[in-house]
């Protein structure tokens, strides 16, 4: 088990309250469609996540620096509750799949969209956290650890 690695649970909490995402079914038909090569296979997958709030989706592409800053801020404020079926999530918006091995931490992770999200990938490292004498993924996790607070996010 990594160290500093953060359970399934804490993850979904994160994903549903502070990013605004929305757990896909694996069996749903239109998620079907959009498999890939790349995702984990459906016995190690943890969870499916749909991101398609403008606000969360400014933040991950780096256009708010945080979730203070005035434009994350401005689209929050015109969220909605309309639940939006798959196949438009994964066109506005992405997709993260989970993998997991034991089912109480994720060890790996699929990024799909239209869009480059690399403070999503760095989010996933923290929350992966890293094996304990690998220095090189201390490393990493530790930089990813600062971006995910400086983005003003948090655990419950």
């Amino acid at each position: 088990m990594n160290v500093h690695a953060v359970s399934i649970k804490r993850i979904d909490q994160f994903f549903q309250e502070q990013l605004h995402a929305r757990q896909i079914d694996p069996d749903d038909p239109e998620f079907q469609l959009f498999r890939d090569v790349y995702m984990p296979p459906k016995e190690k997958t943890a969870s499916i996540y749909g991101i398609s709030d403008e606000a969360t989706l400014a933040l991950l592409a780096g256009r708010a620096k945080s979730v203070q800053d005035m434009e994350y801020e401005l689209l929050a404020r015109k969220r909605t509750n309309a639940t939006l079926d798959v196949d438009t999530i994964l066109t506005i918006g992405l997709v993260v799949v989970t993998e997991t091995n034991d089912f109480k931490t994720i060890t790996n992770y699929f990024i799909g969209g239209s869009r480059p999200f690399q403070s999503l990938n760095s989010i996933l490292t923290y929350l992966i956290g890293y094996p304990k004498k690998d220095l090189e993924l201390k490393l990493k996790h530790d930089r990813a650890a600062k971006e995910f607070k400086l983005m003003g996010l948090h655990l419950s």
